[in-house]
């Protein structure tokens, strides 16, 4: 499945208009008194078995399963009779994706089964439908609170879809319950705020007060500081309204986004050294990745409310860069290097563009501006051998071989020990 397209875009769109109406159908017949409520499984039954990632299909079946109530008529028999049989040469994925398309007639006679719906949460995450997932695990674990392996699955599920609080909130069921060395770590990297070290203590929220803008700011830091987020939000908010709209006040509830987009960042980073799934690990790129483009959003604000700090454009210019966007960098870059105390960096950091964007040349001229630039400062800065670095690497790919050697041997009087510049003068010969 990992190679294949999402199930809900192999469904062409004639089957999805039909599975949508048969969708709407069965919501009409819930609405009805009395409900056919073998008629609407029936319905959703045809809509999961063709989309079975879809969640809304999902929510509507088992939603109808509880108000329904059916006779679970069968659930004295073995549980094997209630599954679709596979083939014992059939992959994992499609085994999983069988009995995903079977779960309709499977819970019609096991609904109340934590174990059932368990294993349907398993074969869900094994498709990589996410959603799909949390919904039978949530299901799983409200038919089976107790079950601690249950409450383990809920837990990594949303861990791994960095629904960080309410993993936090199940890890701490289990090892209230149980002792359990993964809830423990979970809780650890889930729990630990952001800073390290021991923060301002805050005061007691009933002690602040909105109208005092600079203590009102100021603990809304201190709150964010040991990760209250949501209480530092709830004094910007109140303290927005006193001040009728504050400057200060609205960029402080920008860098609290930001703080909490960090701080979730963090979290992904700890559990994915904690955890050695994979989908840990894919879950830092994903919010990595959220949240430069939070900062996108936030700094292009920002550069167009403070058109005359161009520190804001470098800013800018950094995250889109990162995000892939070098036609847009290029511009913010232009733009700041304006500013002497910035035009090393920007410059640099335009031949870094021009070299993603396959222009060699103009790229090692850019290289070769940062280097005269950042020679200026006094001291020098890691901006001087990070573009002797870049410029040196470049010449050499170039076949110029004589300015590689030049800026790698300047860049190695300055730090012998940076990066590889040492093997890649020698190769030079």
């Amino acid at each position: 499945m990992s190679d294949s397209l999402p199930l809900s875009l192999l469904i062409t769109p004639d089957a999805r208009r039909r599975l949508q109406q048969r969708y709407e159908e069965a919501q009409r017949l819930r609405q009805q008194a009395p409900c056919d409520h073998r008629q609407v499984h029936q319905l959703l039954a045809e809509c999961l078995r063709a989309d079975p990632g879809n969640i809304l299909y999902l929510e509507s079946l088992l939603a109808n399963l509880r108000q329904w109530e059916p006779t679970t008529w069968r659930t004295w028999l073995p549980r094997w009779l209630g599954a679709t049989p596979q083939s014992q040469h059939s992959d994992p994925p499609t085994q999983a994706l069988a009995q995903l398309r079977a779960a309709p007639d499977r819970l019609l006679t096991h609904y109340r089964d934590g174990a059932v719906l368990a294993e349907l949460a398993a074969a869900a995450g094994e498709c990589q439908l996410e959603e799909v997932e949390l919904v039978y695990w949530q299901e799983a674990a409200s038919r089976a609170p107790d079950d601690m392996q249950i409450l383990r699955g809920l837990a990594r599920a949303l861990a791994w879809s960095g629904r960080f609080n309410e993993a936090l909130e199940v890890w701490r069921r289990v090892a209230a319950n149980t002792r359990d060395e993964e809830a423990s770590l979970a809780i650890d990297d889930l729990a630990r705020g952001p800073l390290t070290v021991e923060a301002a203590r805050p005061p007691l929220l009933s002690e602040v007060s909105p109208s005092d803008l600079e203590s009102a700011l100021e603990a809304a830091t201190n709150y964010a500081l040991v990760g209250e987020f949501q209480t530092a939000e709830q004094i910007l908010w109140q303290t927005q309204s006193a001040a009728g709209g504050n400057l200060r006040v609205h960029e402080a509830r920008e860098q609290l986004q930001l703080a909490r987009s960090e701080h979730r960042v963090e979290i992904a980073r700890r559990r994915a050294r904690s955890d050695s799934h994979p989908r840990a690990a894919a879950l830092v790129g994903r919010i990595e990745q959220e949240h430069n483009r939070l900062e996108i959003d936030i700094f292009h604000v920002r550069s167009e409310r403070h058109p005359d700090d161009l520190s804001l454009r470098l800013k800018l210019a950094r995250r889109l860069q990162k995000a892939g966007n070098f036609s847009g960098a290029i511009q913010r870059l232009e733009e700041a290097q304006a500013n002497p105390a910035l035009a090393p960096e920007a410059t640099l950091l335009l031949g870094e563009c021009w070299q993603r964007l396959r222009q060699f040349g103009k790229a090692l001229d850019f290289y070769r501006q940062a280097v005269t630039l950042a020679e200026a400062r006094v001291p020098p800065d890691a901006t001087l051998a990070a573009a002797l670095y870049r410029r040196g690497v470049l010449a050499a790919a170039m076949n110029q071989p004589d300015e590689a050697r030049g800026a790698l041997g300047q860049l190695l009087t300055i730090d012998p020990a940076y990066k590889d510049a040492r093997e890649r003068l020698d190769n030079l010969g």
